[in-house]
C-alpha cells in the first residue's frame, strides 16, 4: 500500500453538503415552477389549483405544517 493523498475530503463536510441541498433544492423548485407554468399555459382552469398546492408543499418544507 502506498499512503496518497485524499480524493474526497470535501465530501462529508457539513458546509458543501449544505451547499449542495441548497443547490439541489433551487434546481428542484425551478423545474417544478417550469412545469407549472406549462401546465398554467395549456390549462389555464388548472393554474389555481397549482398555486394552492405550491403553497401547502413550501409549509411543509419550511416545517410550518
Amino acid at each position: 500500500f502506498k499512503v496518497v493523498k485524499c480524493r474526497y475530503k470535501d465530501f462529508l463536510k457539513p458546509a458543501k453538503q449544505a451547499e449542495l441541498d441548497s443547490v439541489r433544492r433551487n434546481v428542484r423548485e425551478e423545474i417544478r415552477d417550469a412545469i407549472r407554468e406549462q401546465i398554467r399555459k395549456a390549462a389555464p382552469e388548472l393554474g389555481d389549483s397549482l398555486s394552492m398546492e405550491r403553497d401547502i408543499l413550501s409549509e411543509r418544507m419550511n416545517g410550518s405544517a
